[in-house]
């Protein structure tokens, strides 16, 4: 049994001949801790280190379903993929995830840009003005004065980055992010503290924090897979377990319509039954974590909650926040999609070989919309 709350040390430098370790061994070098078969809890573990763990996780599942096993390879396997920063979407989650479960590192995670801050220049605004047929500049143009003032503003950008990657932690930069997308994470961190329910569950309270962003670590009995997962909350409400999954929404109402249109496209089903059947694998590493005596966790059918919590982003208030419980059929559901889709990654990885698309031609498939417009324009009657 293992349980590491203690936060964890910046990745020292892979020492020579650590590409000859194994994925797991070549991990314990880099973070300083040890993993062992049997389920293991982390607690304080770095995103990085996380993102890092070698393991199947729910993430990489739903790509397998929704693409395939190549594009699951490519987006969370390839040694040599390129780390993206956040963007749209996931920035705004990310700064919410972060002023609200994890505050303290707001500061070594991003930098805040400015209010004054100078547009950055574009690639042709920093290319140099034309020589004369001399090979002279004519300092006295408009072309050369805006020159002149794009390469300052660029300066002024290099000096942010350089001052970005100073704050930075193991090994990435800080990220650059705008005053309009902070106030709008503290907005939606501030809705969920505000609610009348769901306020005293994520206070800032020893307890509390010891739940948040938990890294859960075990080995599949059926396949052999090392799994993962990062629950954002976990909780223990006296009587059962509780997993909180926090989501910036553009439409937090409820209905299939509204939030449950967004469950069905990003097969949230999947990912919950994921977190859920690896808080019944750590349950025993979750009560120590807690302080909770040994099975004071009794994971019956209704025995703990998994509950999406959506922040509405048009409206990050308490009132605009949507409670949302997975059905025992909703979860059923989910967890045989993760088991189909465990298999084919347990298969690829066997095999050596993780498929894409079908290298034999394939019938043109349209959508149904296709057909009526096609008519329309061929002058068929209908």
């Amino acid at each position: 049994m293992t349980t590491i709350s203690a936060p964890v040390q910046t990745p020292s430098p892979a020492p020579i001949g650590e590409a000859l370790l194994s994925p797991e061994a070549a991990w314990e070098v880099a973070w300083g801790l040890t993993l062992t078969g049997a389920p293991q809890v982390f607690s304080g573990l770095p995103r990085e280190a996380y993102d890092q763990l070698p393991g199947i996780n729910a993430s990489l599942l739903k790509v397998i379903l929704d693409q395939t096993e190549a594009h699951a390879w490519s987006e969370f396997i390839n040694p040599d993929r390129e780390q993206e920063e956040d963007a749209g979407q996931f920035l705004i989650g990310n700064l919410f995830h972060c002023r609200l479960l994890e505050p303290e590192l707001f500061d070594q995670r991003y930098l805040v840009l400015p209010p004054d801050a100078p547009k950055r220049p574009t690639a042709k605004q920093l290319e140099g003005p034309k020589p004369r047929k001399d090979g002279t500049i004519n300092k006295d143009t408009q072309s050369y004065a805006d020159w002149q003032e794009a390469m300052q503003r660029e300066r002024w950008w290099k000096s942010l980055e350089i001052a970005a990657a100073e704050r930075g932690d193991g090994g990435k930069a800080a990220q650059i992010v705008g005053d309009k997308d902070l106030q709008l994470g503290d907005a939606l961190a501030g809705a969920v503290l505000n609610h009348p329910v769901l306020g005293p569950r994520f206070a800032d309270t020893p307890q509390n924090r010891a739940g948040n962003e938990l890294t859960l670590t075990w080995v599949d009995p059926l396949t052999g897979a090392r799994c993962k997962a990062r629950l954002d909350a976990v909780r223990f409400l006296g009587d059962r377990l509780w997993i909180g999954d926090l989501k910036s929404a553009m439409d937090a109402g409820p209905g299939p319509d509204h939030f449950g249109r967004a469950a069905a496209s990003y097969n949230y089903c999947l990912s919950a039954a994921w977190y859920r059947d690896a808080a019944q694998f750590c349950r025993a590493e979750i009560e120590v974590l807690l302080g909770l005596p040994e099975g004071a966790l009794i994971l019956a059918p209704n025995g703990y909650e998994f509950e999406f919590i959506a922040a509405e982003k048009a409206h990050p208030r308490p009132e605009f926040v949507g409670r949302y419980i997975l059905g025992d059929e909703q979860a059923e559901l989910g967890r045989r999609m993760a088991r189909r889709a465990l298999e084919r990654a347990v298969q690829a990885e066997a095999w050596g070989w993780w498929p894409g698309y079908d290298s034999a031609a394939q019938p043109l498939e349209l959508p149904g919309y296709a057909y009526q417009k096609m008519e329309r324009l061929a002058g068929v009657e209908a």
